[in-house]
């Protein structure tokens, strides 16, 4: 299946029936035929990646008290050949933390998602605080199409906060209804 972007799963079986002759006029004639069945089989596929330049890493900063770092954003892909509504959360699999284990205040990250290039539909518009809990970001289209969209994540450097690089990992999840 060249061309395709289902990958290397999905479910697709297709049957059918070759028939075979000697000659240009074989068939017209009706000279003897033999049955082939073929089947082919694409398992179901559901991929959610980041494509970002920056190769899944997201870095705001450096930060200076009083400045307001630019926003960084993630390209998200999601391919799927499942026919299905689905959504995508993310979460902080922890808090951020420094390298002497001490964690940002409340709520100085924020984020937000545009509506997708296929019909899916941003559930965060504008800027909320990114947190531990789940957050749906994303809804797909009612047919549910693979799509793409964009997480944007902006630091607030309004709180003063302990110099260090502050860790943490993302997790995109996603929900087929």
């Amino acid at each position: 299946m060249r061309g395709s972007n289902l990958g290397r799963a999905g479910l697709l079986v297709i049957l059918g029936v070759l028939t075979f002759g000697t000659g240009p006029r074989a068939l017209a004639q009706g000279t003897t035929t033999e049955t082939v069945g073929f089947s082919i089989s694409i398992e179901p596929v559901f991929v959610v990646k980041d494509s970002s330049e920056e190769g899944g890493n997201i870095e705001l900063g450096p930060l200076s008290p009083g400045e307001q770092p630019a926003p960084k954003r993630a390209n998200i892909s999601v391919r799927t050949n499942r026919g299905r509504p689905y959504r995508i959360a993310q979460r902080l699999e922890q808090n951020l933390l420094n390298e002497k284990g001490s964690g940002l205040p409340e709520e100085p990250v924020l984020f937000s998602a545009t509506d997708g290039r296929r019909g899916g539909q941003s559930q965060v518009k504008t800027p909320a605080p990114l947190a531990t809990q789940p957050a749906v970001l994303f809804s797909s289209n009612p047919e549910g199409e693979s799509d793409d969209f964009t997480v944007t994540y902006s630091v607030s450097s309004r709180q003063m906060v302990s110099a260090g690089s502050y860790r943490a990992r993302i997790l995109l999840e996603e929900e087929i209804q």
